[in-house]
């Protein structure tokens, strides 16, 4: 085995590690099921696809305080905001930061079940203040309400992207944020 493929096993288990001990104590909750498939979360979701059309290639230039790399992924917290009473939307990017031609295959390494395949359905929130989990909400027919249709980054590309989550109660203000791949993210404000 090469150094290229050890570095990247090594990486892949501390990620794990991370992601396992990190979230040990902290109930996983997801607001509640019936939360995660109301109506007007599906409304939201049609409107904010709409007005983004899809995800968008960006600038390498973006930069954001809220931000963690691995490998070859670097991922930048855009914003955490309420889009409605009881939904918060992320906006993130992910950046390929390869400098040997590495492209950033999706499939579903950033997703939470087999039908998530292509989205970043596997991201999620943790409000350290309630020790609770927050998922990926979904519409009535089970799809996660984030960005889908991802195949690939390729080398010095950059996308935007974004995922609707349950809001936590008014009295939180920052959250944790959890992307496959990449340390997690914390005290990102919402807004």
């Amino acid at each position: 085995m090469d150094r290229t493929g050890f570095s990247y096993q090594i990486s892949f288990v501390l990620v794990l590690a991370l992601v396992v001990f990190g979230t040990l104590g902290c109930e996983q909750t997801e607001a509640d099921t019936s939360a995660n498939k109301v109506a007007d979360v599906e409304q939201l979701s049609v409107e904010s696809k709409t007005k983004e059309s899809g995800e968008t290639d960006i600038s390498h230039d973006v930069t954001s305080k809220y931000s963690a790399e691995a490998s070859n992924l670097t991922v930048h917290v855009l914003e955490l905001v309420h889009v409605g009473p009881n939904v918060l939307k992320l906006r993130f990017s992910f950046s390929n930061t390869s400098n040997s031609g590495e492209y950033i295959e999706f499939g579903n390494a950033f997703a939470q079940e087999d039908a998530d395949v292509g989205t970043v359905a596997g991201v999620y929130l943790i409000d350290a203040l309630r020790q609770k989990k927050y998922f990926i909400l979904r519409a009535s027919d089970g799809k996660a309400l984030c960005s889908s249709g991802i195949t690939r980054i390729g080398p010095g590309e950059s996308l935007e992207l974004w995922a609707n989550f349950p809001a936590p109660p008014q009295d939180s203000s920052l959250v944790t944020v959890h992307v496959p791949m990449v340390p997690p993210i914390g005290e990102v404000p919402i807004t």
